[in-house]
C-alpha cells in the first residue's frame, strides 16, 4: 500500500451531501428567478383579469342599449 496514494484519493472524494448543498450564488439565482416569475404571472394574471373586465364592460353595455 502507497500511502501518498491512499491520502490523495481519499482527498479528492467528496460526500453526497456536501456536493448536493447549494451555494450563495445558485441560491440567490434561485431566488431572484422565482421572484421574477411569480412577477410574471403576477402581470400576467393582471392583463387577463383587465381583458375580462373590458369584455364585460362591453356586454354590459351593448345589452343596455338593446
Amino acid at each position: 500500500m502507497i500511502p501518498g496514494l491512499l491520502r490523495s484519493s481519499v482527498g479528492t472524494i467528496r460526500s453526497p451531501a456536501a456536493s448536493l448543498r447549494p451555494t450563495a450564488g445558485a441560491l440567490r439565482h434561485l431566488t431572484l428567478t422565482s421572484i421574477m416569475k411569480s412577477k410574471r404571472k403576477t402581470d400576467h394574471l393582471e392583463r387577463t383579469a383587465n381583458v375580462v373586465r373590458r369584455e364585460n364592460n362591453l356586454l354590459f353595455h351593448q345589452r343596455r342599449k338593446h
